[in-house]
């Protein structure tokens, strides 16, 4: 998707742009004035993308940095986040009761 249509899109405005030398907001005006609130429409997408794409991509790289650590902080249960409930794999094939979780559900949750 965003290949086909967010690049495409971006190329555009990014030649509209330069082509009549104004910002996303006044472009629209002088190519369709009739079309004059696109402009801001563009501005408060991307806002509101910014709000939450920047937050799943900071996930991104904290699961990626915490990832090169010599031993997974997912995989135990000695971690200050974690329950009495919590089990590791093996400690869960001896002995389960229903309110254990795996470290990796507390980790996440």
């Amino acid at each position: 998707m965003l290949i086909f249509g967010g690049l495409p899109l971006f190329y555009l405005e990014l030649a509209l742009g330069q082509y009549y030398r104004n910002g996303c907001i006044t472009i629209w005006d002088k190519l369709c004035p009739m079309m004059k609130g696109i402009g801001y429409a563009i501005c408060f997408i991307d806002l509101y993308m910014g709000m939450y794409y920047n937050t799943i991509i900071a996930w991104a790289f904290y699961y990626l940095f915490a990832s090169f650590t010599s031993e997974l902080p997912w995989t135990r249960c000695d971690n200050p986040w974690n329950t009495e409930h919590c089990l590791t794999l093996a400690e869960r094939s001896v002995n389960s009761s229903n309110d254990s979780r795996s470290p990796a559900q507390e980790y996440f949750e």
